[in-house]
């Protein structure tokens, strides 16, 4: 009975990887312990260079295309969409919200407007960098006059000034973004508004 050579084993195994992977792997290996694998896929980065044969991921690719950033803010907005649609939901099946005109006129207002700009995000849609910034400037002053008016009890305080750090370093981080112009120019923003797209 022969056993496979781990060594071959690799080869076979980092021949499949993407270009991007390989270079990964050259700078994390260790040299003095793996000095035969680092040489393999020293060689094959070199072998592919030659070739012209070069393949990235296309996670590497996206992260190419994507200006620092946008990709986590896509990510968190969705989620936080997410979890603001199932929390309403879950309250509304357990019978704890009270259903008035001003709740329901917030609640549908918010959540159309965390609806709008996170398919701005996702479809690219010029008209999102004004949205994403204009939400965000107002989302720093609710967090900013909402921690004015918070006395309730000493855990819940601490929960609710937590929750409104979080979310003013989300909205501050934003702004930032989206006020790059690598990102204005990834979403064409030349004054675009949702009337005149």
């Amino acid at each position: 009975m022969t056993t496979a050579d781990p060594d071959t084993d690799y080869q076979v195994y980092i021949e499949s990887l993407p270009f991007d992977a390989l270079l990964s792997i050259e700078k994390d290996i260790d040299q003095s312990r793996f000095p035969d694998r680092h040489r393999l896929v020293a060689d094959l980065i070199e072998k592919h260079r030659k070739d012209g044969t070069i393949q990235y991921s296309q996670t590497y690719l996206d992260n190419l295309r994507y200006p620092w950033g946008v990709r986590f803010i896509r990510s968190i907005n969705a989620f936080i969409l997410f979890a603001a649609i199932a929390s309403l939901l879950l309250k509304a099946l357990s019978g704890n919200i009270r259903i008035n005109l001003e709740t329901v006129l917030n609640l549908t207002s918010g959540l159309a407007l965390s609806a709008l700009v996170v398919y701005g995000l996702f479809r690219e849609k010029p008209w999102v960098v004004i949205m994403v910034l204009l939400s965000s400037y107002m989302g720093l002053l609710r967090v900013f006059v909402g921690s004015f008016g918070n006395h309730g009890p000493s855990l819940e305080r601490i929960i609710h000034s937590g929750m409104g750090a979080a979310f003013a370093i989300f909205y501050a981080f934003q702004i930032v973004v989206f006020s790059k112009k690598a990102t204005r120019a990834f979403y064409k923003d030349k004054g675009t508004t949702l009337l005149n797209e």
